[in-house]
C-alpha cells in the first residue's frame, strides 16, 4: 500500500484533534506511510430539513470549541487541516469531505432524506457554507 486512509469524525472517533494528532503520528511511526483522512464531517447546524434524524443532531456529539455553526464547521475543518499538516515527516496528505452535498431533496416533509443533511457543505436552501473556504486556506 501507498498510503494510511482513516476516517475521522469526532462523535464518534475523539473529540480532541491532539490526540488525532497523537494517533496519527503514532501510526507513521509503526508503519512509516503518509496518511490520508479519507472522511470527515461536522455539522453548520443541529436543526433538520426533512423527518428523517441526523446523525449528529445533539450539542453533547459536538466538539468542545466547535459551535454546530457555519463558522464552528469552517474552524473545525481548519484546525483539522492545521493537525494533519503538522504531523511527524510531512506524511499527512489531508482529508477527504463525506457527502458535501447530501442535503435533504424534498424538504420537510422528506422521510427518506439526509442523515448528513446538516453537515454539508451547503445549507437548507443549497448555498454554499463558508466551510468551503477551508479548502482553499
Amino acid at each position: 500500500y501507498d498510503i494510511m486512509g482513516l476516517s475521522y469524525y469526532p462523535n464518534w472517533h475523539g473529540k480532541s484533534l491532539s490526540e488525532l494528532k497523537t494517533n496519527l503520528n503514532d501510526l507513521i511511526k509503526k508503519f512509516d506511510h503518509p496518511i490520508l483522512i479519507v472522511e470527515t464531517a461536522y455539522p453548520w447546524t443541529l436543526d433538520y430539513n426533512d423527518f428523517t434524524n441526523n446523525f449528529v443532531g445533539l450539542a453533547e456529539q459536538l466538539m468542545p470549541g466547535y459551535p454546530a455553526s457555519p463558522q464552528g464547521q469552517k474552524q473545525f475543518l481548519s484546525d483539522l487541516k492545521k493537525t494533519i499538516s503538522t504531523v511527524d515527516k510531512n506524511y499527512g496528505i489531508g482529508f477527504c469531505y463525506w457527502e458535501p452535498a447530501w442535503v435533504a431533496f424534498k424538504g420537510k416533509e422528506a422521510t427518506n432524506g439526509s442523515v448528513w443533511e446538516n453537515q454539508t457543505l451547503f445549507d437548507f436552501q443549497n448555498k454554499a457554507l463558508p466551510a468551503l473556504e477551508a479548502f482553499k486556506e
